[in-house]
């Protein structure tokens, strides 16, 4: 284990790196205005956009869950965790160009929602992005402490926190999206790194008990486990739809071109990555039944190892954490447009306030997490519908009413009570149940063909022309990359 002096010292050397160049990258274009703070449209090529789609998305938490799905739901889990983040770029690579056509010189997703479907179906999808985000923030600072102190158990939790929070902000407040966008790719690099630590302890430092893995069965396909494997496909893929990050770096690619291949690229990172981590925390609990998931395959190994796995938590932390408080500024910023950038400066760092309280107490927000999972599952098919001319803004608000009434009717189904309506949306059987697994089914499916039938069945605003929406793919210039 390292000495917590060291973590602090190779955690502060790696983030003052971080927002150095951050600084550095991003003043090259003055931040003026609060589009220029948010924004970074029609500005990156390829091979930079797919390691910002995956640094944006992969944090530190990757170091918990992908590890633990291996053990807890097999092989089935590996598979849905990989294609949910497969999925979810397939889909941003598909809707992309359409959203980008409609966007105008506006900057994010609920900016095509609020011109297609009105205010309230923004602020309806705008609240779901930003309670979902906000989750994200405060479960990566959680992870932050956690990681470190096991690291170094001597360490106080708090202190790793606010380092992230602080680097972080210094150079997030001054770049705004481009700053984060500059960081993306390094971070990315020091991912593949990490995966080279992982298989090099597989491979060389850890000795499996013969027939260890026939007797535990840990990376077998079972039911529960299949059923684990629907669920994380439809949640994780519909939340991340809702996270603004994503988008702004769907508007940042040059052309459309650009995006689908930046996504299929991601999609090849995403892919190893997963499947690596998860590896890791099978082999760690066969090989170390009682040691952390993951970090255990470490034991044998040198310090210099640790001090690796030190920065990359750095970077992972950092490259979550800028991507999450940006996109909830782009949101606040988009619902209420009288806010200046002074005031998208400050909503960035008061964001971290309650972020860094409930970083610090290690609470438990897993309820949270699954009320945002079913929020966003039941409003990700009337917002995408958007890109569908005949939808109507009645057919929208009609399916959004209709996911939220899907999650109550499951509840009380399932625990033959009118009040487990309302119980269901904590998901009190968390995720890995059949009834779980099938209440995300159906308030996947049904919300979009409410919002279909209703649409068919309403007649078209006199101002809702064929030209209005704009849903053509944006004109594709000439890559350079």
């Amino acid at each position: 284990m390292l000495a917590s002096g060291v973590t602090y010292g190779v955690m502060i050397a790696t983030l003052v790196a971080v927002a150095a160049y951050a600084i550095i990258v991003s003043r090259r274009m003055e931040i003026d205005s609060v589009k220029n703070f948010v924004s970074a449209k029609n500005s990156t090529t390829s091979l930079r956009l797919a390691w910002c789609f995956f640094s944006a998305g992969m944090g530190s938490w990757t170091l918990f869950s992908f590890p633990a799905i291996g053990v807890d739901a097999g092989s089935w889990g590996v598979i849905g965790y990989t294609m949910s983040g497969v999925c979810g770029m397939m889909v941003l690579a598909v809707v992309g160009p359409f959203t980008r056509s409609a966007l105008g010189e506006n900057v994010t997703m609920t900016d095509v929602v609020a011109q297609r479907f009105g205010y309230i179906m923004q602020v309806y999808i705008s609240f779901i992005s930003v309670f979902y985000q906000f989750i994200s923030l405060a479960s990566e600072l959680t992870c932050v402490a956690q990681l470190t102190t096991m690291l170094s158990p001597n360490a106080h939790s708090l202190i790793p926190i606010l380092v992230v929070v602080f680097l972080t902000n210094l150079y997030l407040l001054i770049g705004g999206l481009r700053a984060s966008l500059a960081t993306d790719v390094w971070q990315g690099i020091g991912v593949i790194a990490l995966l080279a630590v992982v298989c090099i302890a597989m491979c060389f430092h850890v000795s499996i008990p013969d027939g260890a893995w026939s007797r535990t069965n840990v990376a077998a396909f079972t039911v529960e486990g299949f059923e684990t494997l629907v669920t994380l496909v439809i949640a994780v893929t519909a939340s991340n739809l809702f996270f603004t990050g994503f988008w702004q770096r769907v508007y940042a690619a040059y052309d459309d071109h650009t995006l689908r291949k930046a996504a299929f690229m991601a999609c090849g990172i995403i892919i190893p990555f997963t499947v690596a981590l998860a590896l890791a925390g099978m082999v760690s609990y066969l090989a170390y039944p009682d040691g952390d998931l993951f970090f255990a395959i470490l034991i044998d190994m040198g310090h210099g190892w640790e001090v690796l796995i030190v920065i990359v938590i750095a970077m992972l932390a950092s490259g979550v954490s800028d991507s999450i408080q940006i996109g909830i500024a782009a949101e606040l910023t988009t619902c209420f447009p009288q806010l200046s950038l002074l005031h998208a400066r400050i909503i960035v760092a008061l964001l971290n306030a309650p972020a860094i309280v409930i970083g610090y107490q290690q609470y438990d927000i897993l309820n949270l997490f699954l009320i945002a999972d079913l929020l966003c599952t039941g409003a990700v098919g009337p917002m995408l519908l958007g890109v569908w001319k005949r939808a109507t803004r009645t057919g929208a608000l009609a399916g959004s009413a209709a996911g939220l009434i899907t999650i109550f009717i499951c509840g009380v189904i399932a625990q033959g009570k009118f009040v487990g309506g309302f119980n269901w949306f904590i998901l009190p059987e968390g995720l890995y149940s059949q009834n779980s697994m099938i209440t995300f089914i159906v308030t996947l499916v049904i919300p979009p063909v409410v919002t279909v039938i209703v649409s068919l069945m309403t007649p078209k605003r006199i101002d809702e022309t064929e030209d209005s929406y704009l849903l053509e793919n944006s004109p594709i210039h000439s890559s350079k990359d």
